[in-house]
C-alpha cells in the first residue's frame, strides 16, 4: 500500500508538472515570445457586399512589453485588401500603439491573411492575424458606360442586379436623368438563381429606355441609377452624330454563370 500510494503521488506530481509545462509553453508561444503585448488576430466577422466593395476596420492596441525601446521599421500587408496606420512608429518601455486595420473584400467568401510588423534591434517580425467573410448582399451594374440618344428615338440600356438576401425580384431602380431625357424602367428578368450553399445571389436582368426628348444633351449629361444600399450607377448620356446609324431596341445577351462585376459584363 505505501509503494503504490507513493507512486500514485509522483503520477500526480509528473501529471501536474506536464500540465504547468503545457501552459508555460502555450503562454510563450502566443504571448511571451512577443514583444509587443495585446490583441494579436481579429475576425471582421460577415461583411455584406452593397455594390463593389464592403471595409471594415479594427485598432489593435500593442504595449511594449520589454524593458527598452522598440522601432518598428517596417509594416507589410499580406495583401492589397488590408490598409494599415499607426499611431507612432517608436515605443518606449510599456508605452502602447494603435494599429488600425482596415479590410475591404469585394468578393464573396472568407478571406484571412496578415499584418506583418517588422522591428528593429533584431527583434524579428510580430505578425497580426486578420480574416472576414464577405456576403454578397446586393449589387447593381449597367452593361455599358454610356449611352448614346438621338433626338425623338428611344435607346436600351441592360442593367443587372444582385440580390442574395432573398428569391424576390429587387425593387425598381431610382433614376436621375437630365430634363432633355426621360427614362422607363420595363422591369426584372431572372436570369440565375440564388444558391445558399455556395453561396451565390440570384442575377436579374432589368431594361431601361432612355428617349431624348431635346434637341440637344447638356454638357456632361448622365444617368445615375440607385438601387437600395447598392453603390449607384452613372451611365454617361451622349447625343449621337448625325451620320451614325439610329439606335434599336436589341436587349444584350448576358451568359448565365458569367462572372459578375461591373468589368466583366460586355
Amino acid at each position: 500500500m505505501p509503494a503504490r500510494r507513493t507512486v500514485n503521488i509522483i503520477s500526480l506530481i509528473l501529471l501536474a508538472a506536464l500540465l504547468a509545462g503545457g501552459a508555460w509553453g502555450w503562454w510563450w508561444l502566443n504571448v511571451g515570445r512577443f514583444p509587443l503585448a495585446g490583441e494579436l488576430s481579429h475576425d471582421y466577422g460577415d461583411m455584406p457586399i452593397y455594390g463593389r466593395s464592403a471595409s471594415a476596420a479594427h485598432t489593435f492596441q500593442l504595449r511594449n512589453r520589454t524593458g527598452k525601446t522598440i522601432t518598428i521599421e517596417k509594416i507589410i500587408p499580406g495583401c492589397g485588401c488590408a490598409e494599415v496606420r499607426e499611431s507612432a512608429r517608436t515605443l518606449e518601455p510599456d508605452q502602447t500603439v494603435d494599429i488600425s486595420v482596415t479590410l475591404t473584400l469585394t468578393r464573396a467568401g472568407h478571406k484571412k491573411t496578415t499584418v506583418d510588423l517588422l522591428l528593429g534591434d533584431e527583434l524579428g517580425v510580430q505578425t497580426l492575424w486578420i480574416e472576414g467573410t464577405g456576403r454578397k448582399e446586393l449589387g447593381v451594374w449597367a452593361a455599358q458606360r454610356q449611352l448614346v440618344l438621338s433626338p425623338g428615338q428611344t435607346t436600351p440600356l441592360v442593367v443587372i442586379a444582385e440580390v442574395m438576401s432573398s428569391d424576390a425580384p429587387p425593387d425598381h431602380p431610382t433614376m436621375n436623368a437630365p430634363d432633355a431625357v426621360e427614362v422607363e424602367f420595363a422591369g426584372w428578368e431572372l436570369i440565375e438563381a440564388r444558391d445558399t450553399r455556395r453561396p451565390r445571389p440570384a442575377r436579374w436582368r432589368g431594361l431601361i429606355r432612355g428617349t431624348m426628348t431635346g434637341d440637344e444633351l447638356p454638357g456632361d449629361a448622365r444617368l445615375q441609377i440607385t438601387l437600395g444600399k447598392a453603390e449607384p450607377v452613372t451611365v454617361h448620356l451622349v447625343e449621337s452624330r448625325a451620320d451614325s446609324r439610329p439606335p434599336t431596341e436589341k436587349v444584350q445577351t448576358i451568359p448565365t454563370g458569367q462572372a459578375t462585376g461591373q468589368d466583366d459584363l460586355p
